[in-house]
């Protein structure tokens, strides 16, 4: 397959794998596939590598692919913002150093990822063991996949911002089968279910009114003030048959969609 450079994006749950691939052309999305493939094994790295065995020769020869990273196994942090006068190199170690003090971790047990916050002399900061995403990555090359990049689960909300009214004071969530995602601002993050039996303690969690909550899982949360937003909208062209409980895509979607790197 030899046509198009489709943008994937890949949610790996316990128990299943959700990929989306789209296109952009003529500044519109445009949806190329949708797929989903079950999870079963003992350990991850096999479980991953039998579920994503042979789906390379279903994917183009030019495409970019974001692989979401469980949201709970990631740690955020602020650290003051380094002196202007450091070189890229010099910023990652500070960032690294700065990082790997407040954790109690070595430089070397992490991966990070860190961006400038907003008017504030600060650097918002996202950690990962290093370890985790090592064995996620080989799974993805013993898959015979070419990763592009991985981001936070809940990262991919981001992505659907820019298509919600009133988005900068909205607060987008998702549901997955243990957790609530959520964006809001520059800022995201994870609850567990069992921790949220309704959207009063939702609302709660979230310091946000029921009227700036916005949710991409339809019938979730029973306040009439909450808004409901389909994420396959974005997209100008679908073609069906879109997948039954399609809302369960939005991460993928959505990670499809995020900015990659070039």
């Amino acid at each position: 397959m030899a046509f198009g450079n489709w943008r994937i994006g890949v949610d790996i749950q316990e128990d299943v794998i959700r990929a989306v691939a789209v296109s952009r052309r003529r500044g519109a999305w445009y949806l190329q596939r949708w797929w989903r493939l079950p999870v079963d094994g003992e350990n991850e790295g096999e479980k991953l590598s039998v579920a994503l065995n042979g789906w390379h020769r279903q994917l183009p020869l030019g495409y970019c692919l974001c692989l979401g990273f469980p949201t709970r196994r990631t740690l955020q942090r602020e650290i003051p913002a380094p002196p202007p006068e450091l070189s890229e190199l010099q910023y990652s170690h500070y960032v690294a150093s700065a990082t790997g003090r407040q954790l109690q971790m070595s430089e070397q047990m992490l991966c990070l990822d860190f961006r400038p916050v907003p008017g504030e002399p600060r650097f918002a900061v996202t950690a990962a063991r290093a370890s985790e995403v090592d064995r996620l990555v080989a799974s993805m090359r013993q898959a015979r996949l070419r990763l592009t990049a991985i981001a936070p689960e809940a990262c991919a909300l981001f992505s659907f911002l820019p298509f919600i009214h009133d988005s900068d004071d909205a607060c987008l969530v998702c549901r997955t089968a243990t957790e609530w995602l959520w964006v809001r601002h520059a800022r995201w993050g994870s609850l567990p279910c069992q921790e949220v039996p309704d959207c009063v303690t939702l609302c709660q969690r979230l310091s946000v009114t029921a009227r700036h909550l916005i949710c991409c899982s339809p019938g979730e949360l029973t306040n009439d003030e909450v808004r409901e937003f389909d994420p396959w909208r974005v997209l100008s062209r679908l073609q069906p048959p879109l997948p039954e409980q399609g809302e369960r895509y939005a991460i993928a979607l959505g990670l499809a969609l995020a900015r990659l790197p070039q």
